[in-house]
């Protein structure tokens, strides 16, 4: 209850996807999604807080990561076991 799923066509999501998060009345979007979508949201100014988990062991090769934006200042980071957490916040 209060959760709401958004499906968006592929060939669409490069401007609808931006458009929903405006028009949303939300005060909370969770964002799970490949480095496109993310560099897309992060480009677009629409973030408030990026989180950064990064494990001790390479994956190996595939796509990079989205960059973290100019903007981001690094609001907390700890570490827990082989990982890495960063939490960064729209300055």
């Amino acid at each position: 209850e209060g959760w709401e799923q958004w499906h968006i066509a592929r060939g669409d999501w490069h401007s609808e996807l931006p458009q929903r998060i405006i028009d949303a009345p939300c005060r909370s979007i969770l964002v799970e999604g490949g480095a496109q979508t993310h560099n897309i949201l992060l480009k677009s100014g629409l973030w408030d807080e990026i989180r950064v988990l990064t494990g001790s062991r390479p994956l190996g090769q595939g796509v990079d990561a989205p960059e973290i934006p100019s903007q981001a200042v690094l609001h907390r980071q700890f570490n827990s076991q082989d990982e890495k957490f960063e939490i960064y916040t729209h300055a």
